[in-house]
């Protein structure tokens, strides 16, 4: 008797399947058979099916996974070598029919279902576990240097202490110094930010500290306008030598002197500065202040980059799609398993921003509900390494196979060989060939 805890839908496109093989399934399980006019891309699009029965062409099985990653197909070959090479296109297992074998087809479909059942819960559990993955309503990880520097943050944004962000481009900064502002007690004053890089010395002046009349109107700084909130300054290590002296005097001091002005202002606002630069390197050069450095540095943060967590990316990839979804409407379910083999073998010198640009392009790109392979960018893939490389085997398929076929019978030779619908002989064979160990 079958044993999954969830009935699955099976689509059978196959009309020789014998009726009382239909109708013992069909007594736990949702079965659809097709007719001569059915489109069955359609129906596996449209209906949400679990396991399909495909008979003949291997065309077929690529095609349907296409549609659903998700989907398990069962193939009915004729013979052995049609029925191995439809393993390498995708097929979870093969029968070799006429005559049908139900037993097989019990074991290989209870297998399905106990599959199916356990990937439910664990999807559900991990739906149910992000939000405890999301950090202050910003950052999100699971990665265990994640894990410490939101434990850090927690503990130290309640306090008015200047903070250092370190880090590669794109690794989320400016979301940690957001962090830092949600968590302090001045959550409801001013966040304000200023890129330090690409202006021009008099302009970054002016618009940190702000200028009294000459040819143009007064205007108040960012220090000013911030009035007790926090500052973020990104790239602080491209701060000119004398807008770092500034910048050293008002964490020393708490006050500066805003441009055409002849008396100081007081700013009790906190700074959190930010930089991908080693700014230690920068000072044995002579580029940054030592002071400066030392001042800044009692409290600094570095976020790792993403190659050094790619634990999390199947946790950032949920997130992005979930946001994509909930802006665009479109109907994303997910990856495929192709390519977030691609996403993970990345080592991703844009980090975190990289993945979401990239992700965007795959959701705005893909035809159906799932990202592919051939949604991402040739940038993914290493050098000379085509997407068709992603496609396992022959050989790979075959191991897999026959490793698949022992999970089911629990090493029990004699059960794995009539699975497989071959010999214990050739069984046997076919595991000293391949290396497989039991």
């Amino acid at each position: 008797m079958l044993t999954t805890t969830q009935p699955l839908k099976i689509l059978n496109t196959i009309a020789g399947v014998p009726s009382e093989i239909i109708n013992k399934i069909s007594t736990v399980h949702l079965i659809d058979s097709v007719s001569p006019d059915d489109d069955i891309t359609h129906l596996v699009s449209t209906r949400g099916y679990h396991l399909v029965f495909v008979d003949g062409g291997v065309d077929n099985i690529s095609r349907l996974l296409s549609i659903d990653p998700r989907l398990k197909v069962l193939f009915f070959g004729r013979d052995e070598m049609l029925s191995i090479s439809a393993i390498t296109y995708g097929a979870f297992a093969y029968l070799i029919a006429p005559p049908f074998d139900y037993a097989s087809i019990e074991k290989i479909i209870d297998n399905i279902g106990k599959d199916f059942s356990l990937r439910s819960q664990v999807s559900a559990l991990e739906n149910s576990l992000l939000p405890k993955y999301i950090f202050a309503g910003l950052l999100i990880g699971k990665n265990p240097e994640m894990l410490d520097i939101f434990d850090l943050v927690s503990g130290i944004a309640p306090y008015y202490t200047s903070v250092l962000i370190t880090g590669e481009s794109g690794t989320g900064k400016e979301l940690l110094a957001k962090a830092l502002h949600a968590l302090s007690p001045v959550c409801d004053a001013p966040f304000l930010t200023c890129n330090i890089s690409g202006h021009s010395e008099q302009i970054l002046h002016s618009e940190l500290f702000g200028h009294i009349g000459g040819d143009r109107q007064a205007t108040k700084g960012l220090f000013q306008l911030v009035e007790h909130g926090n500052l973020f300054l990104d790239e602080i290590g491209e701060l000119s030598p004398s807008l770092q002296t500034v910048i050293l005097q008002i964490l020393q001091e708490g006050h500066y002197r805003p441009l055409g002005s002849s008396h100081t202002v007081k700013t009790k606002c906190r700074i959190i500065a930010a930089t991908n630069k080693d700014l230690a390197a920068e000072v044995n050069i002579g580029k940054f202040r030592q002071d400066l450095y030392y001042t800044l540095t009692p409290l600094m943060i570095r976020l790792p980059p993403l190659r050094n967590r790619k634990d999390d990316i199947p946790l950032l990839s949920r997130f992005f799609i979930s946001n994509f979804v909930q802006r665009t409407g479109k109907r994303i379910h997910g990856i495929s398993r192709p390519a977030q083999q691609v996403l993970m073998s990345y080592d991703w010198p844009g980090n975190i921003r990289e993945l979401e640009h990239i992700l965007e392009q795959a959701m705005v790109t893909t035809d159906d509900n799932y990202i592919h392979p051939e949604n991402l960018p040739f940038s993914l893939f290493k050098h000379h390494e085509k997407r068709e490389q992603t496609f396992p085997s022959l050989h790979t398929a075959i191991i897999s196979h026959i490793r698949r076929a022992l999970h089911i019978c629990a090493n029990d030779l004699d059960e794995t060989a009539h699975l497989l619908q071959i010999s214990q002989s050739a069984l046997h064979h076919m595991l000293e060939k391949y290396s497989i160990k039991l």
